[in-house]
């Protein structure tokens, strides 16, 4: 929080104008220095810990930069698999017919599914 050098009220921001009396709170030189601060501090920001993830591009609630995934190693991406924690579990897996577990993402499990059908 800074004072304003006419009136010497408090600014909740780096104003460049004070709100209360009009006075120029910030030379040209404060200014353009702190557009690089902020440009610089965004650079070490996205090099230490990555981009920030971007909107919502398809209107679902998955975030579009982390939807492709394969957290468990099986060959399947999130969009796809139905348990991406579990190897054992995606599209085109043989449904095992006793294990209470939908193997082959088809949202049927056990007898339900054609596949277990004698």
């Amino acid at each position: 929080m800074n004072a304003c050098p006419s009136c010497d009220r408090h600014l909740l921001h780096n104003e460049a104008k004070c709100p209360f009396c009009g006075h120029t709170t910030q030379n040209i030189a404060t200014r353009v220095r702190n557009a690089v601060a902020s440009g610089v501090t965004m650079v070490v920001l996205a090099a230490c810990y990555g981009p920030a993830p971007g909107p919502d591009k398809d209107d679902t609630s998955l975030d579009d930069t982390n939807a492709l995934i394969d957290a468990d190693g099986d060959g399947a991406l999130s969009d796809t698999d139905c348990d991406d924690n579990n190897a054992d579990v995606f599209p085109g897996q043989t449904e095992s017919c006793s294990d209470g577990i939908d193997n082959d993402c088809d949202a049927l499990v056990d007898v339900d599914d054609s596949d277990c059908s004698a």
